[in-house]
């Protein structure tokens, strides 16, 4: 990023939706709501979209004071995904997030609010309005923002969610075929008195 009027813009690769939240805002940790989601992509596919993000991260490093470059460290780019056993799975997770309700302040102190929500396409670029599941296949677009994080004296990249398409979708199926069926056990709760 060169100056405050020029914004860089990404695309990811496609990789595998991990707990996405595209619908609906998330407010459990946050009252004015998150869209977010993580997307996991074999690291070779991911690799030149890694070194994007090392650029723009690597280009506002370079316009920091000398000082604060003693004293902070350049934060990763995506993460290292790991199995349930603690296996590294050749995946990198990159976390994509959008405020749903925004405040802020203009240049003459005047507050303003407004609301947002990503944009959901299929491969034609038809808007989708079935619920978007983990293990969906799509990808991402939005806007790099690098910050410099004083608590952790780390410079990064965060990626701002615009919009999602999705190539293949995984929704909710409220029977799964391979689900399993309730066993007989005669009306009671092992451990609870009838």
């Amino acid at each position: 990023m060169t100056d405050n009027t020029e914004k860089d813009y990404f695309v990811t690769p496609y990789g595998v939706a991990v707990f996405p939240w595209l619908n609906r805002a998330d407010t459990e940790y946050d009252a004015n709501g998150q869209y977010h989601l993580r997307i996991s992509i074999p690291l070779e596919e991911a690799a030149e979209f890694i070194a994007e993000m090392e650029a723009v991260r690597d280009a506002f490093w370079d316009g920091l004071p000398p000082a604060k470059q003693k004293t902070y460290n350049k934060a990763a780019c995506g993460e290292v995904e790991y199995d349930e056993e603690g296996e590294e799975t050749g995946n990198i997770l990159f976390k994509c997030k959008m405020r749903a309700n925004v405040t802020y302040k203009d240049k003459t102190g005047k507050e303003t609010s407004f609301s947002q929500k990503p944009t959901i396409v299929d491969e034609d670029k038809n808007t989708l309005r079935e619920l978007v599941y983990s293990g969906s296949i799509l990808r991402a677009k939005g806007e790099y923002v690098p910050y410099a994080m004083a608590s952790s004296k780390s410079v990064g990249v965060s990626l701002r969610l615009y919009g999602v398409q999705v190539k293949e979708l995984v929704t909710r199926d409220a029977t799964p075929s391979n689900a399993p069926d309730f066993d007989s056990d005669g009306g009671t709760m092992s451990g609870h008195a009838r």
